[in-house]
């Protein structure tokens, strides 16, 4: 039988990933928001476009588009969870130019040349097959249609990324799962040379990665808030598995105690990196 496309990436967004992010939405959006906004600078949208948000989540930087290209442009957000379109749906409340629907950016059917501007904010990490995914994008774009997207730079860039390995690992017996490179997550994209590959084997133009380094609330609400997002994260679902019972307690309060030392106040920040690439779809 031959694989579905992500079909790892539908069951954990659907299950687990979907309804976790919409239950710690105000967490996620004080997080990423900035990049966002970084995003929807580099796409420079304009009045009467269309513009398609690939992993659009709860739809935050959606509506922004969709406001961006009013009053007679349309923002579609497109997301492989259903809880994230239906919470999306909600959020966008009467906004009229705006549509979702529950697709896989890699192997949705649309017509070609329907949009201006395709954007992301981390959502297109999680690829099976990049390559394919920015191939479809490609197509639905309109000539020399603009692509804009964030996605994580490497892990040594990004402590926040590491520090529940970091402060967990003298109380594990094994050690911590490694992905392959460019393997579908968040780190797939974190090689700039392997970005540009990858768009322009899929016939995107005029690559460029901006390099992004910001300061990143973790959390939103304190030590226990960040404490939740990072063990969710998917360094956390690694190796929380990997603490004995005996350990757990002690490896947690080590964890609390590293946080506190980067709170200030009711927040919890770590220095971070993305790239904000951006192309143009080729003849």
């Amino acid at each position: 039988m031959a694989a579905v496309p992500n079909e790892q990436q539908a069951e954990y967004w659907s299950e687990q990933g979907g309804p976790e992010w919409v239950r710690n939405e105000s967490r996620y959006d004080t997080m990423l928001g900035p990049i966002g906004d970084d995003v929807l600078a580099a796409a420079r949208l304009a009045d009467g476009e269309r513009v398609l948000d690939v992993g659009c989540g709860f739809g935050t930087m959606t509506v922004q588009a969709a406001r961006a290209v009013a009053p007679t442009g349309v923002a579609v957000g497109v997301d492989i969870s259903a809880a994230m379109i239906e919470r999306a749906i909600a959020k966008a409340g009467r906004v009229p130019n705006i549509e979702f629907t529950v697709d896989d950016a890699q192997t949705m059917a649309v017509p070609v040349q329907t949009f201006d501007a395709v954007i992301s904010r981390m959502g297109v990490m999680f690829f099976d097959d990049p390559v394919a995914a920015f191939v479809n994008l490609r197509s639905a774009s309109s000539a020399g249609g603009r692509l804009a997207f964030a996605c994580w730079q490497s892990a040594a860039a990004n402590r926040w990324l590491r520090v529940v390995g970091e402060v967990f690992q003298p109380f594990l017996t094994e050690p911590i799962p490694q992905p392959p490179p460019g393997a579908p997550g968040p780190m797939a994209f974190a090689d700039p040379d392997r970005v540009r590959e990858l768009l322009l084997a899929a016939g995107w133009r005029d690559i460029e990665l901006a390099d992004s380094p910001r300061r990143l609330t973790i959390g939103a609400n304190g030590v226990d808030g960040a404490m939740q997002q990072l063990l969710n994260a998917s360094v956390g679902r690694a190796v929380v598995p990997l603490l004995s019972e005996d350990s757990r307690d002690e490896a947690y309060a080590a964890l609390r105690d590293e946080l506190q030392q980067h709170t200030d106040g009711d927040v919890v920040t770590y220095d971070g990196a993305v790239w904000i690439v951006t192309a143009r779809a080729g003849a």
